[in-house]
């Protein structure tokens, strides 16, 4: 990999490669990078269809989201040669995992940041 992805969810939902803006696509592949920045864990294809469409999901939907996780791989893992490979965009065995940590994501930095100041403190949240 060249450079460190950085991922924020705080503010706008971006990621960027040392200071640029990587370009996310149309409107539901944000959504979808969104959910894999919030979820602890991986997402699924049923939870991705149910945030991608709120109504009735149309037939080809659980393909539209493969399309737009492979299109997330290819931005965020230019050079990505294998799945296998993946630096940032993995498939789980129940679905797709962001690896971020809290060096790479402000939530993720913001939570850590919040359990120990409580943990100081002695509260717990």
């Amino acid at each position: 990999m060249d450079a460190i992805v950085r991922y924020t969810l705080l503010d706008t939902v971006r990621a960027l490669r040392v200071d640029t803006e990587l370009d996310l696509g149309p409107p539901k592949r944000p959504a979808l990078f969104s959910l894999l920045l919030r979820a602890p864990g991986p997402v699924s294809l049923n939870d991705a269809v149910d945030v991608l469409w709120s109504d009735e999901p149309r037939a080809s939907a659980v393909n539209v989201v493969h399309r737009h996780i492979g299109s997330l791989r290819k931005i965020l893992d230019p050079g990505l040669h294998s799945r296998t490979d993946a630096e940032h965009l993995a498939r789980a065995a129940d679905g797709y995992r962001l690896l971020v940590d809290a060096s790479t994501s402000d939530l993720l930095r913001f939570r850590d940041l919040r359990r120990r100041r409580n943990s100081r403190s002695g509260r717990w949240t």
